[in-house]
């Protein structure tokens, strides 16, 4: 039968350490505890204890075997959001557990929602139109569209969206240009449900985030589907395949911009590669528009 550790609430802090150290390195060694080895992706052989060790927590997060021990010693440590978050994913963190590792780490409640941009800064928008014949948006921090180039525009059939869909997620998944042009859909499609769970897994919560997904639970079975099995993925640049109805096949390969002062905001290019003579194929799009 399984068992739960508890910790004393009135347990005195071990001499020389601030007791919200204390509580915080208690904290972290419980929530180790619990998690198995096979679930993490690790081989359980012969262990001392049955949940994680402190170093493959450390390699979950992305942080130092050293660091973390510190954490786990109560040591004065500075910590940031990022690493606060890394563990909590490391973790296993429930939305409580994990407002509750920020406010002993740093004495306050982890941000979970980001202001969305107004309107496009006009130096984004700048930048984005300066690209000339490669194809480049700018999304926000729910993928909303916040500006894009005519040459994005006529690859990607941007214009035609109607005003509440400018969003990147909505597009992919149901405009009816994206099923037509990207080649591979399916698998294009699943990864960027991945990557959009990802890229706002601190704005859970948001009721933003909220209506999109059951916007499209509610319009699209694919999505419906995918999104259940909480599929996570970078976003790295990878090649795209365009089967655009006037010009034909189209090769780019996708890169992504952070932006120092923003960064909830993505600038997106499209480099044209040299096959299938897709720079050609842009100019003439472009001279068309």
């Amino acid at each position: 039968m399984a068992t739960t550790t508890l910790i004393a609430a009135n347990a005195a802090p071990r001499k020389g350490r601030p007791r919200r150290a204390q509580e915080l390195a208690d904290f972290l060694r419980v929530r180790r505890a619990r998690i198995a080895p096979e679930e993490a992706g690790f081989i359980r052989g012969r262990r001392r204890t049955s949940g994680l060790r402190r170093e493959e927590v450390a390699q979950l997060a992305g942080v130092s075997v050293t660091w973390y021990t510190w954490l786990e010693q109560a040591r004065p440590i500075r910590v940031s959001d990022g690493t606060l978050e890394s563990l909590a994913r490391a973790l296993r963190l429930t939305h409580a557990e994990r407002a509750h590792l920020f406010l002993l780490a740093v004495g306050r409640s982890p941000v979970d929602s980001v202001a969305p941009p107004a309107a496009a800064p006009a130096a984004l928008r700048r930048l984005v139109d300066a690209v000339g014949p490669m194809p480049a948006y700018a999304t926000g921090p729910l993928w909303e569209l916040l500006a894009y180039n005519p040459a994005a525009a006529a690859v990607f059939g941007l214009d035609t969206l109607a005003p509440a869909d400018r969003n990147m997620l909505w597009y992919i998944l149901m405009h009816p240009d994206a099923r037509r042009r990207l080649v591979h859909w399916e698998g294009n499609a699943q990864r960027v449900v991945a990557q959009f769970r990802a890229g706002t897994a601190r704005l859970v919560g948001d009721p933003r985030v909220t209506a999109l997904v059951e916007r499209l639970r509610a319009s699209s079975a694919e999505f419906a589907a995918w999104w259940p099995r909480h599929d996570v993925l970078g976003r790295p640049g990878c090649r795209k395949e365009i089967l655009h109805p006037t010009v034909g096949r189209l090769v780019l390969e996708h890169n992504a911009l952070l932006l120092n002062d923003a960064p909830e905001v993505r600038v997106i290019f499209y480099t044209p590669l040299d096959e299938d003579d897709t720079p050609e194929k842009l100019r003439t799009l472009l001279a068309a528009a």
